[in-house]
C-alpha cells in the first residue's frame, strides 16, 4: 500500500511482510501517482513534473522533459 505525504515531499509504503514502513524523499511535492506494469516503478505527478520512479534505484525518467508549472505555483 502506497500514500505520499504531499507537503513532506515523501512516498511511503507499508510493506505487509514485516509491518515497516519504506520512504522514499522526493525533490518536490507529490501530487499523484499511478502503478505500472513494472510492479518496481511507479508513475509520478509531482507539482511541475511527470515521469517513473525506480523504486529500488530511486532514478527518475521524465515523460515531459520541461516543467509543467513553474515549481512554485502550487498547481497540481
Amino acid at each position: 500500500m502506497f500514500w505520499t505525504d504531499i507537503e513532506g515531499c515523501e512516498l511511503l509504503a507499508l510493506v505487509e511482510e514485516n509491518g515497516l514502513v519504506k520512504l522514499w524523499s522526493l525533490p518536490e511535492r507529490l501530487g499523484t501517482f499511478a502503478l505500472t506494469e513494472n510492479l518496481d516503478a511507479l508513475l509520478l505527478g509531482l507539482t511541475s513534473r511527470l515521469g517513473f520512479f525506480d523504486l529500488n534505484t530511486k532514478r527518475s525518467r521524465l515523460l515531459y522533459p520541461q516543467q509543467l508549472y513553474p515549481a512554485t505555483s502550487g498547481r497540481y
